[in-house]
């Protein structure tokens, strides 16, 4: 029995109703106590009645404030239209609290007190009240306004290092991709072959591999890196892949130099390249053509479809690893479209 005590009172929704029901009671309490000790209101016998009318009172006031609240931030966000959410904060909850408080403080009068021409007799007390209320809605909005702003900076923070974990958890991925065993060993053996045909064309394929290596290793803790040198990178690339596949790779890069200067994601282009590689058979026969240009909106990675391969070594993190990069840098979607060919379009990025 005391366990499930402990969990409902534990519960957000339990916890958020007891605060708005005890501030609001307690701000009644203290306004009828306040106008009782300045004479404002005539109660010869305090007594339950009257502590639990102004009580009640709190409570309804803080429930259609609360309510009131909710509504006004869908309507006037606080993000673009702070100014005209202050003022209409103030001004609804200023006048809901009026209503209210004079509706009950009314039938207190004419129900319990039983005392006649209420607006009369009360009048300025009733301009007393008013005042009160407002500088009571305005320190309320001020407060919520502080109380928000917090919570929406606390909130930007956590998603900011969320943002970061899950970039730094694709990006590793990414690299595990580029030094796979699988990738690692088909150079070896490629490497071993040229020892014994071409020593010049053996070291300079040593060459390129390490300096794909050392990008690989340098640019991963990267979010974003010039496509010109993303480029040059792939050009490196394309060498140990044209010594590999020889005369099964046709190659169109088409990049305008206004684009060179945007940025990409590190391996984006080694990763489309890679996939393209891995999902389809190569033959000089039938060579592959791999198509890479930019548009007004778009760098496009194009490749022609043949037969797919019996057994394909993936890590099945390439497409989805650079459509959630995106995401998380800019906000927009890669495209990618199956036709008589496959092609990715990613979103160009300043």
């Amino acid at each position: 029995m005391q366990e499930i005590y402990q969990r409902i009172l534990n519960h957000n929704g339990v916890k958020k109703h007891f605060l708005i029901s005890f501030l609001g009671a307690l701000l009644g309490i203290l306004i009828y106590y306040y106008l009782l000790v300045n004479g404002e209101i005539v109660d010869e016998n305090v007594s339950f009645r009257g502590i639990s009318a102004a009580a009640i009172c709190g409570v309804l006031v803080s429930y259609f404030s609360f309510a009131l609240t909710l509504k006004l931030d869908r309507l006037l966000p606080w993000k673009n239209q702070m100014p005209n959410r202050l003022a209409a904060g103030i001004i609804s909850h200023f006048i809901t609290a009026l209503l209210i408080t004079i509706s009950c403080f009314y039938a207190y009068n004419n129900y319990i007190l039983i005392q006649s021409d209420f607006f009369n007799a009360y009048r300025q007390t009733l301009i007393k009240l008013s005042i009160l209320l407002f500088i009571i809605s305005i320190l309320f909005t001020l407060v919520y306004f502080a109380l928000y702003s917090y919570y929406s900076f606390a909130r930007l923070q956590i998603e900011t290092v969320r943002q970061e974990r899950s970039q730094i958890e694709l990006q590793l991925k990414a690299l595990k991709s580029q030094i796979s065993p699988h990738f690692l060993f088909n150079n070896l053996n490629t490497i071993s072959s040229l020892i014994f045909e071409d020593v010049p064309k053996a070291e300079i394929y040593i060459r390129r591999l390490a300096t794909i290596y050392q990008f690989t290793l340098s640019s991963y803790h990267e979010k974003l890196v010039p496509l010109s040198k993303e480029l040059e990178i792939l050009t490196s690339y394309q060498y140990l892949l044209d010594i590999r596949f020889k005369n099964k790779i046709n190659w169109v890069i088409n990049i305008s130099e206004e684009h060179g200067q945007s940025n990409i994601p590190p391996l984006t282009l080694q990763m489309l390249v890679e996939n393209a590689i891995k999902h389809n058979e190569l033959s000089s026969d039938n060579p592959l053509t791999i198509m890479i240009k930019s548009t007004d909106k778009y760098l496009c990675v194009e490749n022609t479809l043949t037969n797919t391969p019996k057994k394909i070594e993936s890590f099945n993190i390439g497409l989805s690893n650079i459509k959630d990069r995106y995401k998380l840098l800019s906000n927009q979607d890669v495209i990618i479209d199956r036709g008589t060919d496959f092609s990715v379009k990613l979103p160009i990025m300043a």
